[in-house]
């Protein structure tokens, strides 16, 4: 034992072992061991500074392990190394690092782990290394544990290192982490990011963040992607399943800007397929399902444009083009529209109402103008720059202060095949139970509260060479017990003085030699014979003043099937050049007993078991009224008061005595009718 002098007043005596100097050769090692013990236990080896006391004294006497310093400036300093025991046969000696617990309301020692600084503008501090040690089968971890506490736990912050210069060049140290490798047919280590959990099923567990910093001219990118493979792992990202309230949402938001710019992109797009005959990836929006067979209802989709708030400095000047040409039909560069030059909202509502009501053509051949100008309208009343239909028509890189956010849905493009399909349906129901229905559809133009409501289009799609598509509106064929569906065109009731909408049904014209297009209006077929059953085709009027008209240029044909006439009810007037040559077949009314007529134009069969006297109202000048006596009982026809016969004399009365007479009359003014037969 080695031990220096105690002192009961004073300091005890410093004990100092140390190898020699050398001037020209090594100095001496020095070794502090214990012995080994062949058949017990070998004596531990403690290195410890005495415990410190008294009043002007705030800490403990140190310990220090130091490796030796190199005079020598390109040579590298001692090391110190801890290293637990070995063993031939068991487990290796563990390394234990701790501060002792404070007392009282003191708090536990710090343990700080750090390299050297390097002071060469070219040089690099010392690396940090916690690895465990490799094995042959199972290999230990690595746990860096934030302490347990009462009230709240331990933090664990790792950062890398900071980049003090301002250089332009300066770039902050990295921090990855990284999952395990593994040999081939292995499948590597799993990487686990996890907020902590709690106890009790009362609490909440922690929130999870994963971001960028925020930067002076550009933040960091933030990449969330799956390792490249013959069969790459999927990318999920999904909240938390709730076994009482409403389970946790998923939100995707990008940037807000609040400089004079436009807000952050969401793009979410299927993968690209690079390989011969292979297709790209599908994306799929879709609500949740209500999985529950008692109540269980289905989530709703809604894909909506941004809400605009402003109402000053609105203008009738369009933003149109983006940096992303997939979102602005391959417009890549802003440039800004005007739609009109003095800014009057009647030149925005002309261009929309030719679009809508009769469309637009872009190209010569039906223009007459150069590329770049739409002519819209009928006999193109309308001709406005292709930017400018563009933005009136809402292209989805386009965009006007104070206006909502446009909302585009549409098919791929394609270079050599057909464009794809758009199919917006209703969701089916799989259940055989009459009182429930498929879902509906509904297109709706925007509400609003001053101007007029949104437009509907429904339009076919242009070609550049060939035939525009066709554009088919019609109901389902009906299953084995219903009938199908109804076909209802209608526009909204007026108020106050305006008038209600009109409905237009118009053929496109030909610019060229060929001919317009056709309108054909035709009532379904029936597979029975009997004439009752027939569909019909009806044009009404809604009363009062309103009327029926029917023009062409070419002239106007009407027509039956073989042995059907045509009935014309009420005020017709036919007039045109030409003869009216169609056989039409009148109203046809029977009487079997003495009473008014039921007409004043048409048929009027009398067929009574005795002579039938008929009453003859006010006529309408133009009215032809035909009277015959089915059988020899005879038919009377008289006139009111202040009507008339006229047939060179002037009667009230005239008799039709055998079987066949007929007489025919032609009302010439409200108070006579001339016998014309």
């Amino acid at each position: 034992r080695v031990a220096s002098g105690a002192a009961t007043a004073g300091a005890s005596g410093a004990v100092v072992v140390t190898s020699g100097d050398a001037a020209v050769g090594s100095s001496g090692a020095l070794t502090i061991a214990t012995g080994h013990a062949m058949l017990g236990a070998a004596g531990a080896l403690t290195i410890s500074a005495g415990a410190s006391g008294g009043s002007g004294v705030t800490a403990g006497a140190d310990v220090a392990i130091v490796g030796g310093a190199m005079a020598n400036g390109a040579s590298v300093g001692g090391a110190v190394r801890l290293l637990g025991g070995s063993s031939t046969g068991g487990a290796s000696g563990a390394v234990l690092i701790a501060t002792p617990a404070g007392s009282g309301a003191g708090a536990g020692g710090n343990i700080t782990l750090t390299t050297g600084e390097a002071s060469g503008a070219a040089a690099s501090s010392g690396a940090l290394t916690l690895r465990t040690g490799a094995g042959e089968a199972l290999v230990g971890p690595v746990e860096i544990l934030g302490g347990a506490g009462t009230t709240a736990g331990g933090n664990v912050r790792i950062v890398a290192g900071a980049a003090t210069e301002g250089a332009g060049g300066a770039v902050g140290g990295e921090l990855r982490a990284a999952a395990g490798k593994a040999g081939a047919g292995g499948t590597g280590g799993r990487l686990v990011l996890l907020s902590g959990g709690v106890e009790a099923s009362t609490g909440s567990s922690g929130p999870a963040d994963v971001g960028t910093a925020s930067g002076g001219a550009a933040s960091g990118a933030l990449t969330l992607a799956s390792g490249a493979a013959s069969a790459p792992g999927d990318v999920v990202v999904r909240s938390g399943a709730s076994s009482g309230a409403s389970a946790g949402a998923v939100l995707i938001t990008a940037g807000a800007a609040s400089a004079a710019s436009i807000g952050g992109s969401v793009t979410v797009a299927g993968g690209a397929a690079t390989a011969a005959e292979a297709t790209g990836g599908a994306v799929a929006v879709q609500g949740g399902k209500g999985a529950e067979s008692v109540g269980g209802t289905g989530g709703g989709l809604a894909l909506a444009g941004g809400e605009a708030l402003g109402f000053t400095s609105c203008s009738l000047v369009y933003m149109c083009g983006t940096a992303d040409p997939a979102l602005s039909h391959g417009v890549s560069s802003s440039a800004f529209v005007t739609v009109t030059s003095d800014g009057r909202f009647e030149m925005l509502q002309a261009v929309r109402d030719a679009i809508l009501l009769y469309g637009c053509a872009r190209h010569a051949p039906l223009t007459g103008l150069g590329a770049g100008t739409v002519v819209c309208g009928a006999d193109g009343a309308v001709t406005v720059a292709e930017a400018v239909y563009d933005a009136v028509v809402g292209a989805p890189g386009c965009r006007r202060a104070c206006s909502g956010g446009a909302t585009s849905v549409r098919g791929g493009a394609s270079l050599a095949g057909a464009g794809g399909d758009m199919v917006v349906e209703g969701g089916p129901n799989t259940v055989a139970a009459l009182s429930y229905g498929g879902g509906g559809l509904r297109l709706a133009g925007g509400d609003a509260l001053a101007g007029s409501g949104g437009d509907v289009l429904v339009s076919s799609g242009h070609s550049a060479q060939f035939a525009s598509g066709r554009v088919v509106v019609r109901s389902a064929h009906s299953g084995e017990f219903g009938g199908s569906g109804d076909i209802i065109v209608t526009t909204g009731d007026a108020a106050i003085a305006a008038a209600a909408g009109s409905v237009y049904i118009r053929a496109g014209d030909h610019k060229g030699t060929g001919d317009g297009g056709s309108v054909t209006i035709r009532p379904g077929a029936s597979a029975r014979t009997d004439v009752a059953n027939g569909a019909s085709l009806t044009l009404a009027d809604a009363g009062g003043d309103a009327r029926v008209t029917v023009t062409a240029a070419g002239g106007v044909a009407i027509s039956a099937a073989a042995g059907e006439g045509i009935a014309l009810d009420g005020n017709v007037s036919v007039s045109g050049t030409a003869p009216l040559r169609a056989p039409f077949r009148h109203t046809a009314r029977t009487l079997t007993a003495t009473g008014p007529s039921p007409l004043t134009a048409g048929l009027l069969l009398c067929d009574g078991t005795a002579s039938v006297t008929v009453t003859i109202s006010a006529p309408t000048a133009g009215d032809e009224l035909h009277i015959s006596a089915l059988n020899g009982n005879g038919c009377v026809a008289v006139v009111d008061t202040g009507v008339d016969f006229f047939d060179g004399f002037i009667k009230t009365t005239i008799t039709m005595a055998a079987e066949g007479d007929t007489v025919t009359l032609l009302a010439v003014s409200a108070r006579r009718y001339v016998v014309l037969s």
